[in-house]
């Protein structure tokens, strides 16, 4: 299921998180286009916005990168992959849908520089 990103016209509570539209954090959701009809229809929400993602792998990944030191401990599964309710948040904060796969390639890369940035320190 595709989500696109809504802007936030009125306050809006979702997946426990408050919306806004005065809070520059806060002021757009990520929802599938059946659970904004409702909210576009009284005016909660605005026509979504589609952000298409890069074509290329390595833009994807750079992107992603942008967002993961963000992610706390929680937001992960034993084996290091990313929780389900952590993904959406990202995709919502992308406004396309990242693949696994790129997500993966975006935490190795991430661990990565954090290993190297400790050993030249």
């Amino acid at each position: 299921m595709t989500k696109l990103t809504y802007p936030v016209l009125s306050p809006l509570r979702h997946d426990g998180k408050l919306y806004s539209p005065d809070d520059a954090k806060a002021n757009a959701v990520a929802l599938s286009e059946e659970e904004a009809e409702g909210l576009r229809a009284i005016g909660v929400l605005g026509d979504p916005t589609k952000i298409e993602a890069p074509a290329d792998e390595a833009g994807r990944v750079a992107v992603i990168l942008d967002h993961v030191a963000g992610f706390a401990v929680g937001d992960f599964t034993k084996d290091g992959k990313l929780r389900a309710a952590a993904h959406r948040a990202l995709a919502g904060k992308l406004g396309w849908e990242p693949s696994p796969d790129d997500i993966a390639t975006a935490l190795k890369a991430f661990v990565s520089s954090q290993a190297n940035s400790e050993a030249g320190e």
